[in-house]
Formats: structure tokens, C-alpha cells, sequence
């Protein structure tokens, strides 16, 4: 098959040991098919811990335009991998493969997510990316508001009245109007 970044020809390769899957010898991209990845979940052993590169988090997608299977020819689906990570992965429905553009193989890997694919292409997975950038956003607006100082504060002290006994006396005695300090 055609590479379908770089139009040039895929081979079998070993993206990792016991995982085969067409990929570009120019720009590593790889077609990966799901069974051939379940398959290798079912075998492989577990994997140490990975340690987190921030360098992954920094690759941008590749292929931001719509792709067609180079099986058959359908739009392939595109699905967030994390709300901090800023590339989607491409899956045919029809054939149960993904596309992977070069990096994004090794950037699953440096962030420990190579095991959840799955996952990250369900409908479950996908509702939780939205759900933390949605959180993200959030949070990014209220750190707008109040500046870096007064948002920090107000995480210690919602985190303290999370877990206090008197939380709802407390949330009340702040809301009522005080009288000015003398």
C-alpha cells in the first residue's frame, strides 16, 4: 500500500516486539490493524513503567486533512488521543485499522498509552477527552480571572472545604454579606 502521508511504498515492520504493521520507510507512518493489535495485547508481556516525554507532548498532527482507507476507500474516522496531546489518530470503521502518522507511534509510547488504544478509540474514551479538555478550558478561564495567585488559593481552600465536616455551614457563612473590617 501507498504511505498515506508521503505516497510511498509501506512494508511489514515491527513497531514493537511482536506488533507488525505496514509502515513508510520515509516517514514512519503506519497502518495498523486492530486485530493484529489485540492479538499482540492477548501475547505481550507487560511493559515496564514508561517514563513521560514532554517532547511528545509537542507533535502536531500531521495529516489535519480527511484521509480515505487505502483498503476501501471510506473517510477515515479521527479521534483525540488526550486534550493535552495535539494530534488524532485516523481509524477505518470497515477495515479495523489505524492510521498513525511517524510520530505518533512513539508518542503513545513515551506516554505509556501504546496498551490503550482501544480505549482511546471507544466511544468511553473519547467522551473522557472531551470531559478533561472541557475541565481544561475551565480551569484555564477561572486562572484567567482571578491571575495565578488567587486561583491557587481558592484550589487550596475548595480542596479543604471538599473534605470538612461543616462544609455547608461554611460554604453559607461565606456567602452571607460580612460588615466591612473595622
Amino acid at each position: 500500500m501507498l504511505c498515506l502521508s508521503c505516497n510511498t511504498e509501506t512494508r511489514p515492520e515491527s513497531i514493537e516486539p511482536g506488533l507488525v504493521a505496514e509502515q513508510c520507510p520515509t516517514c514512519q507512518g503506519t497502518w495498523l490493524g486492530l486485530g493484529d493489535y489485540r492479538h499482540w495485547l492477548d501475547q505481550a508481556p507487560p511493559l515496564p513503567d514508561e517514563a513521560v516525554s514532554k517532547a511528545a507532548e509537542l507533535i502536531e498532527e500531521a495529516s489535519p486533512r480527511a484521509l480515505r482507507c487505502p483498503d476501501c476507500t471510506q473517510l477515515l474516522q479521527k479521534y483525540r488521543v488526550a486534550g493535552h496531546l495535539k494530534f488524532r489518530l485516523d481509524r477505518c470503521g470497515a477495515c479495523r485499522k489505524v492510521w498513525l502518522d511517524g510520530d505518533e507511534w512513539p508518542a503513545l509510547r513515551a506516554h505509556g498509552l501504546t496498551r490503550t488504544l482501544l480505549h482511546i478509540l471507544s466511544d468511553r474514551g473519547q467522551r473522557e477527552v472531551r470531559e478533561s479538555e472541557s475541565r481544561e478550558r475551565r480551569d484555564a478561564t477561572w486562572r484567567a480571572r482571578l491571575g495565578d495567585v488567587d486561583y491557587a488559593e481558592a484550589q487550596r481552600v475548595r480542596a479543604w472545604l471538599a473534605g470538612h465536616p461543616q462544609r455547608a455551614v461554611l460554604l453559607a457563612f461565606l456567602l452571607t454579606t460580612a460588615p466591612a473590617p473595622h
